[in-house]
């Protein structure tokens, strides 16, 4: 609505091409405010601009495919059907799906960066339809993840359902993760698979990193179950993954104005860690004197 907001909650982060994307949401309901992706010179690290979505959903998540060059964002809110629609193109892969992961293409995102503007309006209209809530996505090769936090006390594992980048259909129903997972990513390490997955739920309880050992086989397809490897205590509020090479980068709530009124949490995190995935999964000496539960270690 052409206003600045200093509310905003960072949520989401992926590296796509030579961009690191990080999206919010505004915490404020005073006025009606866009959800935003920040763009970030991947190289430097330096601000290029903030892109406005036609939307304010909770922009939990965001994934890159490099087979589609596409940009992914979670968007958890219920189906809103007045969404506009330009061409055919533009029609759902599975229309009768209740929630939404919208996509941006990267020509049109490096349009956006170019117009060197401090901010750029986008009109989201391209989606994948699913009925999976999608509280967080990611990718491996030509299959999208779409997972559901869960916090029920009687049964707290979060779960994934798994789409088919090419044709919008399941091809797994559940992939059971760790329960309250806001963010997840596939990696692969000395030729195995693993699933990291940031665990967090509360303002000032401890999060975690959690390293499960994943399986697919091309004709049963990924087994529901991973393995859990290990279990990592990192500060609190963690949201969402991402990963290129050994990095992994870490992306935190707590730094945001809505957490720093009266000091509401503990350990607050400005920055987006970036962590090695061979000393996460290989366990390298990596403990520090901490003093209590929340500290890193």
């Amino acid at each position: 609505s052409g206003m600045a907001t200093p509310y905003m909650v960072p949520q989401g982060i992926c590296i796509a091409g030579n961009y690191i994307l990080i999206s919010a949401y505004s915490s404020s309901d005073k006025v009606w405010t866009s959800s935003v992706i920040y763009v970030l010179d991947r190289d430097t690290g330096k601000y290029l601009t903030t892109l406005a979505l036609s939307t304010r959903c909770h922009v939990g998540a965001l994934a890159y495919s490099t087979r589609t060059n596409r940009v992914y964002i979670a968007d958890s809110s219920l189906k809103d059907e007045r969404v506009p629609r330009t061409n055919k193109s533009d029609q759902p892969e599975n229309p009768t799906g209740a929630y939404r992961i919208w996509q941006i293409s990267m020509r049109d995102l490096r349009k956006y960066v170019n117009q060197n503007r401090d901010s750029v309006y986008v009109p989201l209209v391209k989606y994948l339809s699913c009925d999976t809530i999608p509280s967080f996505i990611f990718i491996y090769k030509n299959t999208l993840f779409v997972g559901s936090f869960n916090a029920n006390s009687f049964y707290p594992r979060s779960y994934a359902t798994a789409y088919s980048l090419k044709t919008g259909k399941v091809v797994t129903y559940k992939l059971y993760l760790s329960y309250f997972t806001q963010g997840a990513q596939i990696v692969k390490h000395k030729g195995r698979l693993y699933v990291i997955t940031s665990s967090s739920y509360g303002r000032n309880n401890t999060s975690y990193l959690r390293i499960y050992r994943i399986h697919y086989n091309k004709y049963l397809g990924w087994f529901r179950n991973p393995v859990l490897v290990r279990s990592l205590r990192i500060p609190n509020m963690s949201e969402d993954l991402d990963s290129a090479g050994d990095h992994l980068l870490i992306n935190f709530e707590s730094g945001a104005t809505k957490y720093q009124a009266q000091n509401v949490t503990q350990n607050q995190i400005d920055r987006v860690l970036n962590a090695s995935i061979g000393s996460l999964i290989d366990g390298y000496q990596m403990q520090v004197p901490y003093a209590n539960e929340t500290q890193m270690m």
